[in-house]
């Protein structure tokens, strides 16, 4: 299905009736883990963290999820965002 990506918002998910929807919300999420595809985008994150521990190319991101994501699209950053909910891992 294809899927409705409201940077800094919400994922969306369109489903057969061509109705969106809500899949996540991310505005209230402060944690994930980052998968960094070039480690000079670390420099760009420190204003966007409070905390984060890089580990092979892996980072445990926590601070302010939806900046981060509103700025991945606009720079076209190599990252790649994964969240947890409800004991489910998503990718971003």
């Amino acid at each position: 299905m294809p899927m409705l990506h409201v940077p800094g918002i919400a994922r969306y998910v369109i489903d057969r009736e061509l109705r969106p929807r809500l899949i996540v919300r991310i505005d209230d999420l402060s944690e994930a883990t980052l998968m960094i595809g070039d480690l000079r985008v670390i420099k760009q994150l420190i204003g966007f963290t409070t905390r984060l521990r890089c580990r092979h190319g892996t980072c445990q991101f926590r601070g302010d999820l939806t900046l981060l994501d509103i700025t991945r699209f606009s720079m076209g950053l190599p990252i790649v965002i994964r969240v947890r909910i409800n004991d489910k891992s998503l990718v971003l």
